[in-house]
């Protein structure tokens, strides 16, 4: 059984970051690759359409101050 590598994604934007990360995400061979993403979009719907497994946790960057209060809360779902 191969180890998962979590990617944790909170920008909405498709960009040169998230097609970094998709791209990484279908070359990985040796782990399996899992996202963790704010929102659906053009990421979630390259990963499904590649076979990449993501799931959909309400979070904002987290770099940002006004997402300090909520990253609790996201963490604790990204657990579950």
């Amino acid at each position: 059984m191969k180890k998962t590598i979590l990617y944790l994604q909170g920008v909405s934007r498709y960009g040169g970051a998230l097609e970094s990360l998709y791209q990484l995400t279908k070359r990985v061979q040796t782990y399996r690759p899992l996202v963790v993403t704010s929102r659906e979009g053009e990421l979630t719907k390259r990963l499904s359409n590649s076979g990449v497994d993501f799931f959909l946790v309400e979070m904002d960057m987290w770099r940002k101050a006004r997402a300090w209060p909520r990253i609790p809360y996201a963490i604790n779902q990204i657990y579950k």
